[in-house]
């Protein structure tokens, strides 16, 4: 059972959510005309149509979602030249675009469309680059959920990618690697760190962990802080551009759902409300410049910086 649970996993991470609907589109095409042709169990006509419908539709629905994906990836290797340096962009022409993406999101933030539904507060992406793209903003504790499969979870880390905060339950990145280990964080501390021995020590730099020590977690760490003088800090360009290189990293990887703790709010020193403005920016920036579709990006918010999501969204207002 294990080894078949392991194939379809597998199976999952090679082709796809998408490549899964157009497989059960053929799926059903395929049932439906051999359940009247081969089998010959006489289905009624509307049985037969409506399977054949229902295949259609997934199939052409499936691959509409790879279209989009492939659409995006052709724009950004024709329109944006990147010299890489371990997947981050050094490219003067393509920071430069980054920044006017991010200036763009601040200069109509107040402009954005921020509706509530229930428990969240819903800012959807306005560039064509990006259609059906958001964010979402609730009030939660990032180690309440846990991100398999075709999720992901961000969490920060400084920029020399040795974070003694890691060990803690009371910081993000700590409580999430906490619940997700058991408990075990010191005994494995320095295995957590060899993972990070491949990374540019700067901020931005990311580092996907797929299957995070076979529990089954998907995490990509991302440097928001810095240390200087043994003092922890960071900026909310900081935090932007992290936020950037955290949807760039899942976008390239086919990772569509996002959840990450608010960057740099706690040691990093920056009030819960600029960071969260400063995630906005990078985030929205990241969608119109790698071509994020249908990707929903969640930012939880402790439950011990804001009472509730109506004073997440004044003070987001308020500017």
């Amino acid at each position: 059972m294990d080894k078949l649970l392991e194939i379809i996993k597998r199976l999952w991470e090679t082709i796809g959510p998408d490549g899964v609907l157009m497989i059960s589109g053929i799926g059903i095409i395929a049932g439906a005309f051999l359940s009247t042709v081969y089998f010959q169990l006489h289905l009624p006509n509307w049985q037969v149509i409506l399977l054949i419908s229902l295949g259609l539709a997934l199939l052409m629905y499936g691959f509409s979602r790879l279209r989009a994906i492939k659409v995006g990836d052709n724009a950004n290797t024709e329109n944006k030249e990147r010299d890489q340096v371990g997947g981050l962009p050094v490219n003067l022409e393509f920071k430069k675009e980054c920044l006017e993406s991010e200036k763009s999101s601040v200069d109509t933030y107040d402009k954005l469309k921020i509706t509530q539904e229930n428990d969240n507060l819903i800012i959807e992406s306005t560039d064509f680059n990006a259609s059906n793209s958001k964010i979402k903003i609730k009030i939660d504790n990032i180690e309440n959920e846990r991100y398999m499969w075709g999720k992901v979870v961000g969490l920060p880390i400084n920029s020399e990618f040795r974070d003694e905060c890691l060990k803690f339950k009371n910081t993000s990145a700590g409580a999430y690697i906490d619940e997700c280990l058991g408990g075990n964080v010191n005994e494995r501390y320095d295995e957590i760190l060899n993972l990070f021995d491949d990374v540019p020590k700067m901020i931005g730099a990311t580092k996907l962990v797929k299957n995070f020590f076979d529990k089954g977690d998907n995490i990509i760490f991302v440097a928001v802080t810095e240390v200087e003088n043994n003092i922890i800090r960071t900026t909310p360009i900081n935090i932007s551009f992290a936020s950037q290189q955290l949807v760039r990293k899942a976008r390239e990887n086919r990772f569509q759902e996002i959840s990450c703790p608010i960057f740099g709010s706690g040691g990093g020193g920056v009030a819960p409300k600029l960071a969260i403005r400063a995630m906005i920016d990078g985030v929205l920036g990241a969608f119109a410049v790698f071509g994020c579709n249908n990707m929903v990006v969640t930012l939880k918010v402790h439950n011990k910086t804001f009472e509730s999501i109506k004073d997440i969204k004044k003070a987001l207002q308020n500017g």
